[in-house]
């Protein structure tokens, strides 16, 4: 009788192998969240650029001028 060839052993499997079925890798979830975060700050530096043109035109208030009360009349 002929020799047997070897027997080819596979690797061992990980945890995660032997639970979730291979499928291949979507790269839009990591894009989508990419693109949320620039958005956040974008907006964020526009909104801190704002308040920051808005400190340096601030008018100071008008000063307070006090009414005439000499020509009322009390009843």
């Amino acid at each position: 009788m002929p020799p047997l060839p070897p027997k080819q052993i596979s690797p061992p499997q990980t945890f995660n192998e032997k639970l979730l079925p291979a499928h291949p890798a979507s790269s839009i979830a990591p894009l989508i969240g990419a693109l949320i975060v620039i958005a956040l700050v974008i907006f964020g530096g526009l909104y801190f650029w704002g308040s920051f043109l808005n400190q340096q035109h601030n008018v100071s208030p008008l000063p307070l001028i006090p009414a005439d009360t000499s020509s009322q009349t009390a009843l």
